[in-house]
């Protein structure tokens, strides 16, 4: 189950009624939150809570749906599987879903967005090693910390910072970072 944080009081995110599991994953100036949930079936959905009420956000063709971020203008970022068990990442505008993968990425994960439209992502190599990009003012940033095995994208915020972790050496522990993009 999901909660809000506010003026030192917990309150519940629970999910669309029915779901035997849920998350809430990002909130935007508003109080918009999109999150997932898992139902009877064993199927998980995206969802936004706006105004008291759930939608239900399925990308179309989708095996599962995580809704990652969502933006004041109510722009939402996912992550999803597609039916060849490869994770995708796509934005809904209004009632339009765009693929935005990151180029040569055997898999992408969208993982927030601000609200002039840049993207933070997860993605895969060849090799299944993780990194993270930036999509900013129309282009991909692929981008490591610095002598580090793997690189978690993560949050953005409206003032070009992002923040994510790292793992430094394979097996060691997970590191968190900050950094500030133009």
């Amino acid at each position: 189950m999901g909660f809000l944080y506010k003026a030192g009081t917990f309150k519940d995110v629970p999910g669309p009624k029915g779901n035997i599991g849920s998350a809430a994953n990002a909130i935007n100036d508003l109080g918009d939150i999109v999150g997932n949930y898992t139902d009877s079936g064993g199927v998980t959905h995206g969802y936004l809570l706006k105004a008291g009420k759930y939608k239900t956000l399925n990308v179309p063709g989708a095996a599962l749906t995580v809704a990652t971020g969502v933006s004041n203008k109510d722009v939402i970022v996912f992550y999803w599987e597609n039916s060849s068990s490869v994770f995708e990442a796509s934005m809904l505008t209004g009632t339009k879903y765009k693929t935005i993968n990151v180029p040569g990425a055997t898999n992408s994960y969208a993982l927030d967005l601000d609200n002039e439209g840049d993207v933070t992502y997860e993605w895969l190599d060849s090799a299944g090693v993780i990194h993270a990009a930036l999509f900013h003012a129309g282009k991909y940033y692929k981008y490591s910390y610095p002598k580090a095995y793997e690189t978690y994208g993560g949050g953005l915020n409206d003032k070009n910072m992002t923040a994510g972790g790292y793992v430094p050496t394979m097996g060691a522990s997970f590191q968190g970072f900050n950094a500030t993009y133009k």
